[in-house]
């Protein structure tokens, strides 16, 4: 029926769905992506409908149905075409500035994971918290069963509801706003707040951090897979993986060393100890104006 064979069998049927199964298998396309471009697909006005009629002059009763043509319809000639399947990962566009947003997120996530503890564990006059080594255990595994939990019964309702490209680009703008109030509770010690204000306050700010890093996170994952084909995730998966590698070896590394000096050093804001809270900020920022640059097509597979 998706072929349009409804009415009675005829012999050339056959060999139609053979030619159908030797292009699919040459060009690598799958059953879904196949169906979707059929269906998509216009008969040509000049078909008459596809009526047709006899031929003329040569006797071998030639249809004018035999040419007929098909033209993409309205919602194909708007979307910008996909890469080409020959076309090398690293000329794309699209797929590099996705790759490129996953792994400048990857250096600010994993930095703020260096540096939290550091910061929570630092004694009150130094900016930290002053909390010690089991309570940061403590907010570790508590932040452990909210991510999973989050990433169970909440993340696929709201990706649902915004698609990846919309949601990723809500989480890291978020985030910028959470990863400059981080450090403020500090304030709450300082100001003399009770143990329990002060863990509260950690909590959430932590908790919130984390929720919105994991929605960023999935939903450049689904962007990725987006990118290209499906006979090419293998490919730009491994690609993303190798770059982000990148931002992911020097976070750490360099975050605990900008927290270190800027919590000793004793100079003004802002390059106290809230310096490297700045500066990933900036990064997520710049992670923001990236996917900006990405095509609306980035939502849906291709």
């Amino acid at each position: 029926r998706k072929l349009g064979l409804v009415h009675a069998a005829e012999e050339a049927d056959g060999e139609l769905v053979e030619q159908l199964f030797a292009t699919m298998a040459a060009t690598g396309a799958d059953f879904t992506n196949t169906f979707v471009n059929l269906e998509a697909a216009r008969p040509s006005p000049a078909t008459d409908g596809g009526e047709t009629k006899a031929g003329e002059g040569d006797g071998e009763g030639e249809s004018e149905g035999d040419d007929v043509m098909l033209v993409p319809s309205k919602f194909d000639r708007d979307s910008p075409p996909p890469p080409a399947a020959d076309k090398p990962l690293y000329r794309d566009r699209t797929v590099m500035v996705t790759i490129l947003t996953y792994t400048v997120w990857s250096f600010v996530q994993i930095s703020l994971g260096e540096v939290v503890p550091l910061w929570a564990i630092a004694p009150v006059d130094a900016g930290g918290l002053g909390l010690d080594a089991g309570e940061i255990g403590t907010m570790l595994a508590l932040g452990g069963l909210f991510m999973a939990t989050f990433q169970i019964a909440f993340f696929p309702r709201v990706e649902k509801r915004l698609g990846p490209f919309r949601l990723a680009k809500l989480s890291m703008s978020a985030s910028v706003a959470v990863i400059l109030a981080l450090p403020l509770s500090h304030a709450t010690v300082a100001g003399g707040a009770s143990w329990p204000v002060t863990w509260a306050t950690f909590i959430f700010s932590v908790f919130l951090k984390d929720a919105l890093a994991l929605a960023a996170f999935t939903s450049q994952f689904m962007m990725i897979n987006n990118s290209v084909p499906s006979t090419r995730r293998g490919a730009v998966n491994g690609l993303a993986m190798t770059v982000a590698s990148i931002g992911k070896s020097i976070g750490p590394a360099f975050a605990a060393s900008v927290f270190a000096w800027s919590a000793t050093a004793e100079l003004p804001w802002p390059l106290d100890y809230t310096f490297i809270f700045t500066l990933c900020a900036a990064s997520a920022v710049g992670c923001v104006v990236l996917a900006c640059l990405l095509p609306q097509r980035i939502n849906a597979p291709l």
